[in-house]
C-alpha cells in the first residue's frame, strides 16, 4: 500500500509540474488600444510566404487585437523574405512586425522587422532576413498598425488610440 501511495504520488507530482510548465510557456502581451478598429484603422492583409490574410479587416469592430496564430507558415534561419500589407481604404497608418526569434514571450527591439507608413488604401512590402540563430520550433509573429502614418517607432505592446494588432505563428522546423 506504501508503495501504491509512492507511486501515485510522484505521478500527481510530475503531473503537477507539467501543467505548470505548460502553462508557463510565453504569455505575449496585449496590445491596447483606445478606440481600436472602431473608426476604421485596421489592418486590410497580411501575406508572407504560406500566409495570406486579405481582406479580414473590413468586419473587425472593436478592440484592435485579431488573433490569427491558426495562420502559419515555415520559415527558415538567415534567409531574407518579403511580407506585404495592406491598409485600410479609409486613413493611411504606420506598420511594423516583430517575429520572437528567441521564444521569450516577448517581442524585442532586435526581433523587429522593419517599419512602413502606408497611405489609405496602399499596399507595400517589408523585406527582413531572419536572425541566424533564430530557435527551432514555433513561435509568434505580430504585425501592427497604428493611425497616423509617419510613427518613427512603434511599441509591439504599447498603448495608442487607433489601429490594430494581428498574430501569427511562424515554424523554424523541429524544436
Amino acid at each position: 500500500m506504501i508503495k501504491l501511495n509512492l507511486q501515485f504520488r510522484t505521478l500527481l507530482t510530475t503531473a503537477c509540474a507539467l501543467f505548470i510548465s505548460a502553462s508557463s510557456f510565453a504569455q505575449y502581451c496585449d496590445p491596447i488600444y483606445v478606440t481600436g478598429t472602431g473608426d476604421n484603422d485596421y489592418i486590410n492583409g497580411v501575406e508572407l510566404e504560406g500566409i495570406s490574410n486579405v481582406g479580414s479587416g473590413v468586419a473587425i469592430t472593436g478592440t484592435g487585437y485579431s488573433d490569427y496564430t491558426y495562420l502559419s507558415t515555415d520559415l527558415n534561419e538567415g534567409i531574407t523574405y518579403t511580407m506585404t500589407l495592406t491598409n485600410t481604404p479609409n486613413w493611411g497608418e504606420s506598420y511594423s512586425a516583430w517575429i520572437d526569434y528567441d521564444q521569450s514571450g516577448s517581442f524585442d527591439a532586435d526581433e523587429n522587422l522593419g517599419i512602413i507608413s502606408l497611405l489609405a488604401g496602399a499596399s507595400g512590402t517589408l523585406t527582413f532576413t531572419t536572425a541566424a540563430d533564430a530557435m527551432p520550433g514555433t513561435t509568434r509573429m505580430r504585425v501592427r498598425c497604428i493611425y497616423p502614418t509617419g510613427a518613427v517607432s512603434m511599441d509591439p505592446c504599447a498603448s495608442a488610440t487607433y489601429g490594430e494588432a494581428e498574430d501569427y505563428t511562424i515554424d523554424f522546423g523541429p524544436a
